[in-house]
């Protein structure tokens, strides 16, 4: 096959004009156009390509090994295109090389073609589909009939024979499993054979899983006796909702966000990830076209670099509805969620709504429920215990009633065995009775003199006097035991001054947990569960604006006294990092939500509600006029 030229051009190098020449993932060098030889040549995979912020005709390029190479082209602008080419070329490069790495793979865990005992004459002469993949680390071509798939050697047959084919493979009883590398596909057997086959592009794959899965189909309903079963993504019990290479700090990586986790390996084949990070308590914002930034809690930034803009909204896109389907799994009680050792087997524990389950495999926030559980316990039939014993990494579930059904669960670390231990006490120690403000009908609270909530309005005065310019004001979670005491205190007198009196920057982050807390716990929100759907389906800001006039009085006022404020900080956005889309995926779950929630529901109206939170913001002015 004929090498692709992709682009050539002058550029300079080390101070000499050099003809460079773009082709099947290297970078070539000439002395000129003209001349025979390169000087010199760079395999892009693995490369990091930038540019250079001091010199707009710049194209830093640097190699796995360290090796950096500055380039200059005549004009910004084509140093741009230099800039795009190269990335893709890497991206393409790496890809490459992981397929290569597949099939090494596949020729240790493949068996060899079992004897031809399939009369290949009884087959229909008809053709599906043909084509290369690699089998074994080889390049066969393959036909794809009815009910068989027949590979030959190196060589494309004009005329196929198949008496002279390398093997085939009967598709009866198959197995077409697409794994998440992307670029292969493998076919099990019924006597549990499996073949890995590999091709060049993710559009192959799916044309050759698409091709098969019809012939499969096809002699299903020939024979009613073949049982024939496809999986999609089968090694993992987490939907991916997002996958792809980026670069951080300098290298490329492998991205894959599963839930509200992301992870970067090396290769799409790494079981264990370089890194990860749980993004429920995040913020993503853009740095530039084709880059953005993660926030951490911790004060911790994640730069990644993709290769096109349309890639970088994509990821961002991705990671906000991740982090606003976290928030609304922590609004809907799930407290807690991670691996622990029970009984020397490792199983995954998450505590919601004063109950502890734990299941074999690592549950979507949809499936953590005690419905799906391997088995659960109300918390308030246990006594959460840290042993005297040398293990400190273990904490001690003991049953009140029946010591039988007592355990020791076992953490990776000591502060995460006593993290668990603090949270599954504040949980057994949290009252399930109603106080005078949390919890209660927004018509049943006190109000003050501007008619809004007494204890809102106090939060939101402290908020604004030392909050606004605060980093992360409400990704930053305050301390678990102050907001309890805050609560407890004001839910015995509304007025206590107690709460606000020390109000200081050291405690903001528990004012603003307090704030959330509040809208949270109101048994229906600001936007009324009657007006959950109306509003998802408004198109403009006229229509929102007339859905908003009908809400009742209160809710209308609290709103547009909730909205002004998060305007504010809003305002202040560069330096507490709070812009409207971060606001939307903080403020969503509490203000916005079905009287019923369910998975399928969230996920399809996840990017609806972002939206209208981030559309209250913009139109302000317009949607709430003066009351």
């Amino acid at each position: 096959m004929e090498e692709q030229i992709e682009k050539v051009g002058y550029l300079t190098k080390k101070g000499k004009k050099r003809f460079f020449v773009l082709r099947d993932c290297t970078l070539y060098w000439y002395d000129s156009e003209k001349a025979e030889k390169s000087n010199g040549n760079l395999k892009l995979a693995g490369c990091a390509i930038d540019s250079v912020a001091s010199k707009r005709n710049a194209i830093f390029i640097k190699n796995p090994f360290g090796d950096s190479y500055e380039l200059l082209a005549e004009k910004s602008q084509d140093a741009d295109e230099w800039i795009q080419l190269l990335r893709q070329s890497a991206q393409i490069a790496q890809m490459r090389k992981v397929s290569l790495s597949l099939v090494m793979l596949s020729s240790k865990l493949s068996p060899p073609t079992s004897p031809r005992d399939f009369q290949v004459e009884n087959v229909k002469t008809d053709v599906n589909k043909r084509g290369w993949l690699m089998k074994k680390g080889k390049r066969r071509y393959f036909i794809l009939k009815t009910e068989v798939l027949v590979y030959f050697g190196q060589e494309q047959p004009d005329v196929p024979n198949f008496e002279e084919a390398k093997g085939h493979i009967i598709l009866k009883d198959c197995i077409v499993d697409r794994d998440f590398h992307e670029f292969s596909f493998s076919l099990k057997t019924g006597n549990a054979k499996t073949f890995t086959l590999t091709a060049m592009t993710k559009a192959e794959v799916s044309e050759w899983v698409e091709s098969i899965l019809k012939c499969i189909e096809s002699a299903k309903s020939n024979n009613r006796e073949r049982s024939t079963t496809f999986k999609l993504n089968s090694l993992s019990t987490v939907k991916i909702t997002m996958q792809g290479w980026a670069e951080k700090k300098g290298l490329q990586r492998y991205f894959q966000l599963q839930d509200d986790t992301l992870r970067w390996s090396e290769t799409p084949l790494d079981v264990k990830a370089k890194g990860s990070l749980n993004v429920s308590e995040c913020s993503v914002n853009e740095v530039s076209k084709d880059t953005f930034m993660i926030s951490s809690p911790d004060g911790k930034t994640y730069s990644l670099k993709v290769a096109m803009e349309s890639e970088k909204n994509e990821w961002m896109q991705h990671l906000h509805e991740a982090i606003f389907l976290a928030n609304q799994s922590l609004e809907s009680g799930l407290v807690l969620k991670g691996w622990l050792e029970k009984k020397g087997k490792r199983r995954w524990f998450a505590v919601r709504d004063g109950i502890l389950m734990w299941f074999s495999t690592q549950q979507t926030l949809g499936s953590t429920n005690s419905d799906h559980a391997s088995n659960f316990v109300d918390l308030k039939d246990v006594y959460i215990r840290v042993p005297t014993g040398e293990d400190p990494t273990q904490f001690l579930v003991e049953h009140k009633t029946e010591k039988k059904k007592s355990y020791y669960l076992k953490a990776k670390t000591k502060d995460e065995a006593l993290r668990w231990v603090h949270l599954l006490s504040q949980t057994q120690t949290q009252s399930a009775c109603l106080g005078k403000v949390f919890g209660k009908p927004l018509t049943e609270l006190e109000l003050a003199d501007n008619g809004i909530p007494i204890v809102l309005d106090r939060i939101v005065n402290v908020l604004i006097r030392i909050g606004l310019k605060t980093k992360g004001i409400f990704r930053l979670s305050g301390a678990s035991d102050v907001i309890q005491r805050m609560k407890d205190e004001l839910d015995k007198d509304p007025r206590s001054q107690a709460v606000f009196v020390s109000a200081d920057e050291d405690s903001i982050h528990a004012y603003a947990s307090l704030l959330k807390c509040f809208l949270r716990e109101l048994p229906e929100p600001l936007f009324t569960f009657e007006f959950y759907h109306r509003i998802l389906q408004t198109s403009d800001t006229e229509e929102m604006a007339a859905v908003v006039k009908e809400l009742p009085d209160l809710n209308k006022k609290v709103l547009k006294f909730v909205f002004q404020f998060l305007r504010l900080v809003m305002a202040s956005s560069e330096e507490n990092q709070m812009n409207d889309s971060n606001l939307a995926i903080v403020f969503g779950p509490n203000l916005l939500k079905p009287q019923v929630s369910t998975l399928e529901g969230g996920l399809f109206d996840t990017p609806v509600i972002l939206a209208r939170v981030r559309l209250l913001l913009k139109d302000y002015n317009y949607i709430f006029p003066t009351l």
